[in-house]
């Protein structure tokens, strides 16, 4: 499959996923508020995604995954119900994707060439876990600094 068809799908789930962000009420399991910068050789990306993929639960919850949107300062909250309520307690493999040109739905012929190795991209190969603790903590910040 091509970057780009790829990119117009990770596009779709993206926003499937933030549809269901949406769900408000009292009995959503505990997150916890989860925020960091991304940067690759020192500097922090302009733009890209940050998944957080479950691996194991520290309880009988089942997890779901956390997302986020890096902003131009390389900056994320991460977002699992609400916009910006943060991570599951749990073990996760972060994946992260950043890409330099964007496919839009005005211009799907564009080219799009990975900011980061690609590897970042996929949960087999990103190399990045990290456990959100239960307790103990009112705000994680999670910063992440790529290389080669």
């Amino acid at each position: 499959m091509s970057d780009r068809v790829q990119r117009l799908l990770q596009m779709g789930v993206v926003a499937l996923f933030c549809a269901g962000c949406f769900r408000s009420g009292p009995d959503l399991p505990k997150t916890i508020p989860v925020s960091g910068t991304v940067s690759y050789r020192g500097d922090l990306l302009k733009q890209g995604t940050i998944q957080f993929e479950p691996t194991e639960s520290l309880s009988e919850t089942v997890l779901r995954p956390a997302t986020g949107i890096i902003d131009k300062h390389g900056r994320y909250p991460a977002s699992t119900f609400r916009n910006g309520d943060g991570v599951m307690p749990g073990n996760y493999r972060v994946t992260i994707k950043s890409y330099v040109g964007e496919v839009t739905l005005d211009t799907p012929e564009a080219e799009i060439v990975w900011a980061i190795p690609k590897r970042y991209g996929q949960a087999e190969t990103s190399g990045l876990d990290v456990s959100i603790p239960e307790k103990g903590t009112r705000k994680l910040v999670l910063d992440f600094e790529l290389t080669d």
